[in-house]
């Protein structure tokens, strides 16, 4: 199996279970309008978000989480959350793990992103049998550390309700790679195609600081997925690692699909045009991913905003990387 632990012991203490016992420090942003002005819950007050007048259980509900040594301030989240208030059609929540994300990236934040994983899925659980979340309309969206952490959420509402709740969908930009895939511990496992109904993952940086094997139902490789146009290790060494959530973001705000992808064996064969024709081997990068998406597809974006090339993103193009800098 993927995912192996004895927690049987857990079971017991479900039926009397409050999210109140750890993580006290850990928040759920909740956020609404046009400004980035967000409300916070606690974990053990989440619940109460459903008295919120802003807050509508008609729509489907997002859950932003943020990467290693993060808050809900930093520009990714800032990025990713106001996409949505333009789309203005979500409950639109981030979780703010900044008190645990920081510190030592081992013992502390892989350490956390397994125990507060832990948490929010037994929490998740309790969410959506009291009807406070919907498990069918809600999407779980992590960066780096991120989205290690909804993959642990989804494995543990799975677990915790005994393989009768499934999150609708979780989106992996650029899951994080160090320590995750390895096998220094049976203990530690990561994001994977049954931790939701969906999984959808954006390669940028993979083999470096992202993941570099397919586990989703569908995973996406743009520009091959490992470095990035436009960017450089000399002006900022994040830029590629950084490029799946500036994907994201843009999808997001677009009505329509605007990443086409398609399924190739790889990279060099989409250089050549070796990928197949048929249109059913076509998919979207980013929000617009179909639930019928599967496999791997490539795409070439531009260097600079706006990132999407539409059908023409099919086909490769040379780029000038002159300036980028080799580790």
């Amino acid at each position: 199996m993927h995912f192996l632990i004895s927690c049987s012991f857990i079971f017991s203490f479900l039926e009397n279970f409050k999210c109140d016992v750890l993580f006290s420090n850990a928040e759920i942003a909740f956020f609404y309008g046009t400004k980035y002005y967000p409300e916070f819950f606690g974990i053990s007050e989440f619940e109460n978000v459903t008295k919120h007048p802003k807050f509508d259980k008609s729509r489907p509900s997002v859950i932003y989480i943020h990467g290693f040594r993060e808050s809900i301030y930093t520009e990714n989240v800032e990025t990713v959350v106001t996409a949505y208030q333009i789309r203005n059609d979500h409950n639109i929540f981030a979780l703010n793990w900044s008190n645990y994300s920081s510190g030592n990236y081992v013992t502390e934040a892989v350490s956390n992103v397994i125990g507060l994983g832990k948490l929010l899925g037994v929490c998740m659980n309790y969410w959506i049998e009291n009807n406070i979340l919907n498990e069918k309309t809600l999407h779980l969206v992590g960066h780096s550390l991120g989205a290690q952490m909804a993959g642990y959420i989804g494995k543990w509402l799975n677990l915790f309700s005994q393989g009768t709740r499934k999150i609708k969908r979780i989106t992996a930009l650029d899951p994080a790679k160090p320590i995750f895939y390895t096998n220094l511990t049976a203990f530690i496992t990561y994001i994977h195609v049954d931790d939701a109904e969906l999984v959808d993952i954006i390669h940028t940086n993979a083999g470096i600081l992202g993941a570099d094997i397919s586990v989703g139902n569908c995973d996406f490789f743009p520009n091959s997925g490992i470095l990035q146009p436009g960017c450089t290790i000399k002006t900022n060494p994040l830029c590629d690692h950084q490029r799946s959530w500036k994907f994201y973001a843009e999808s997001v705000i677009s009505k329509k699909p605007i990443f086409d992808a398609v399924q190739c064996g790889s990279y060099d064969d989409f250089k050549q045009l070796n990928c197949s024709s048929d249109s059913f081997s076509t998919n979207f990068m980013g929000f617009h991913a179909t639930n019928n998406c599967s496999g791997v597809y490539y795409l070439q974006t531009n260097e600079k905003e706006p990132y999407s090339r539409g059908i023409f993103g099919l086909q490769y193009y040379p780029y000038n990387d002159s300036d980028r800098e080799v580790l």
